[in-house]
């Protein structure tokens, strides 16, 4: 999607209110788990539920997805669904998509590279691109500790390892993703250098409220929970910000810094889940975003057009919005404000070097 094309849909949905087509679709396809994450809850559930093939396909159909370009595919464990390249088969036949992201905690190392290998196959036929994040949320027993199953790290190590020797065999993009919470912020430094030896990137983002993974009502992993850990936080995600030379990780570090430097705890980035973007779930429920919406509905029983006439999407549009001010999921892209403000901290910056060359220039 061209900067243009962003901004368009920006202005639209976020400035006039327009619903547009989406373009993204969050799809977590089972909720088995072989983790036991802090950060997560999902693992907890008794009623374990594969994504349907068939009535998958049925929604996909429908023609108010026809501008969908970009499938999340997460869980749960995604690779541990019993027609996982079936499942890849029917995304496949979405006539805008460009490409199916993929996250996994790389546990089942034999399972996730067979299927994996079989998946860039029949997307390579179709033109899309296939990106994989591997989950990685500390080194050694922080890891094991954050994921809950001992011997975890060895086993993720292990697939990517395998991963990033192949990367043609297995995907198009590779790359880590950092949950953090307050139990895993003094491994952040590690899992960077880990990952920098790899040549693989690492992407940090904050553990936040989600009731898709039933961790809203309970917080107690999150950083802001405890005073260190929020502020290794606020201090990694500044020096990011700092550091980094590519203005798309600069600004996703500004946005997660400010969040924590703020006592608020104000989002200042975009968010599409509002007046665009959907969630599709295992049981084939509709959703805005993962984090806050509620159900709006069964797309067994009604088209994702009939719910948006019947106007039950905007009433839950409404109802996720108390939440949103205070949220930092799927903080990629600021907004006007955030702009504003990230041209106020880099001139900032600027102007202590000058003054400090300054007091230099003087104290000789």
């Amino acid at each position: 999607m061209t900067l243009l094309n962003r901004m368009y849909d920006h202005i639209c949905s976020n400035v006039f209110g327009i619903r547009l087509k989406p373009k993204v679709i969050q799809m977590p396809i089972t909720n088995k788990c072989n983790s036991k994450c802090t950060t997560c809850n999902i693992w907890k559930v008794t009623d374990k539920c594969d994504l349907s093939v068939e009535q998958l396909q049925v929604v996909l159909q429908d023609t108010y997805l026809d501008k969908v370009e970009s499938i999340g595919i997460n869980g749960g464990e995604p690779f541990l669904h019993k027609d996982f390249l079936s499942i890849i088969g029917n995304i496949l036949n979405l006539k805008s998509l460009k490409d199916i992201y993929i996250i996994s905690n790389g546990v089942s190392s034999n399972l996730l590279l067979n299927n994996l290998s079989e998946a860039k196959k029949l997307c390579k036929k179709k033109g899309v691109k296939l990106n994989l994040t591997i989950s990685l949320d500390g080194v050694g027993g922080i890891h094991d500790k954050t994921r809950g199953i001992p011997g975890s790290f060895e086993k993720t190590i292990e697939t990517i390892n395998c991963i990033k020797d192949n990367i043609n065999e297995y995907c198009d993009n590779f790359d880590l993703g950092y949950t953090i919470s307050k139990s895993n912020t003094s491994d952040m430094v590690w899992a960077k250098e880990l990952a920098a030896s790899w040549g693989v990137d690492v992407y940090f983002h904050l553990a936040v409220p989600n009731k898709r993974i039933y961790t809203f009502d309970n917080e107690d992993y999150s950083v802001l929970q405890n005073k260190k850990s929020s502020f290794l936080a606020r201090e990694f995600f500044y020096s990011e910000f700092v550091e980094n030379s590519s203005i798309k990780k600069k600004f996703k570090s500004f946005i997660n810094y400010y969040y924590l430097k703020d006592d608020k705890h104000k989002r200042i980035a975009v968010c599409n889940y509002i007046k665009r973007d959907i969630t599709i779930n295992e049981s084939l429920d509709l959703y805005l975003c993962a984090t806050a919406s509620e159900k709006i509905g069964s797309l067994l029983r009604s088209s994702i057009s009939d719910y948006i006439k019947s106007g039950d999407v905007d009433r839950e549009c409404i109802n996720i919005k108390k939440n949103c001010g205070s949220c930092i999921h799927y903080a990629f892209a600021p907004t006007f404000y955030g702009i504003y403000l990230f041209i106020k901290e880099k001139y900032a910056k600027a102007n202590l070097l000058i003054y400090l060359i300054r007091s230099r220039l003087h104290l000789l």
